[in-house]
């Protein structure tokens, strides 16, 4: 229980970088012309910039802290445990862009709080799976399906001046997956797996690439407050629905059973959704 709780207070921590990085990127990303959109330019344009290079390595920081937190803690807490980072733009929105903590506000952050500590308090044991490899094989290919056909389609779209929607739910996908790749990375770290933990680190830049790619452009063409709710609730309901089939993170394991489980979840993603939508958050992301 211990490493629960030390696990759940590093993707906090890793969280709140992951925002601190966001925060003097999207600066950079909003001054970018419409030509660079859904291409690999894109990363070249902003990796010349210092303040982006500054996130850049922010995240990289709070990216190690994930991995930290993955082998300490179940995916089911980590993953939930990084909406956490929604309290840091709160209070950057609050205190650049002159907003107000409202009802919306201030549910979000108590509904993210006990949501977090319900899932630390009632998480299930930590597991990897490498007997299973049927199940890790079939929900990696699910979800590479929904990285990969928004992804197409809003490159077709984009031609025609649209594709706004799918390339947040593109940056979405792929952000959940960056989380579950995470996960197998802390994994082969865990048992000493040196080469697999070098393929999913590069599989996981790889798809961190496609989602920082996507969620430029959605900034391009929507708001924040419609962008925002898909790219942090995504990530934290998708790996935590695949953790069964992927590392064997099975609910059964639960000290007090599935209900706390699925209602702390809940109460997570709606404090994420609120928080993401709001106008303080969006205007310290954007």
């Amino acid at each position: 229980m211990a490493s629960v709780g030390v696990g759940a207070l590093a993707a906090v921590i890793a969280s709140s970088l992951f925002s601190v990085g966001l925060i003097l990127q999207a600066v950079e990303a909003r001054t970018l012309s419409a030509e660079h959109s859904l291409r690999p330019s894109v990363l070249l344009a902003l990796a010349r910039r210092p303040r982006w290079t500054i996130g850049a390595f922010v995240m990289l920081v709070g990216f190690a802290l994930h991995v930290t937190a993955l082998a300490l803690a179940p995916l089911t807490v980590v993953q939930p445990a990084l909406a956490a980072g929604l309290l840091v733009l709160l209070v950057a929105g609050m205190k650049e862009g002159g907003h107000r903590a409202g009802v919306r506000e201030l549910g979000g952050v108590v509904a993210i709080v006990i949501g977090v500590g319900g899932l630390a308090f009632a998480a299930p044991d930590r597991a990897t799976d490498d007997t299973n490899t049927g199940s890790t094989a079939l929900a990696l290919a699910v979800l590479g399906v929904a990285v990969v056909v928004p992804q197409v389609l809003a490159v077709a779209r984009n031609r025609q001046g649209g594709g706004g929607l799918l390339t947040t739910f593109a940056a979405g996908s792929s952000y959940a997956m960056t989380g579950v790749a995470t996960k197998l990375v802390s994994d082969a770290l865990v048992e000493d797996q040196w080469g697999a933990a070098l393929f999913w680190l590069a599989l996981t830049a790889v798809v961190a690439a496609l989602a920082l790619i996507d969620q430029n452009a959605a900034l391009q063409r929507r708001s924040v407050i419609e962008v925002g709710p898909v790219v942090f609730v995504v990530p934290v309901v998708v790996p935590v629905l695949l953790a069964p089939a992927l590392v064997g993170e099975t609910w059964d394991s639960a000290p007090y059973g599935v209900m706390p489980l699925v209602a702390s979840l809940i109460v997570v993603c709606v404090g994420t959704a609120a928080l993401a939508s709001s106008h303080a958050v969006a205007s310290a992301s954007a």
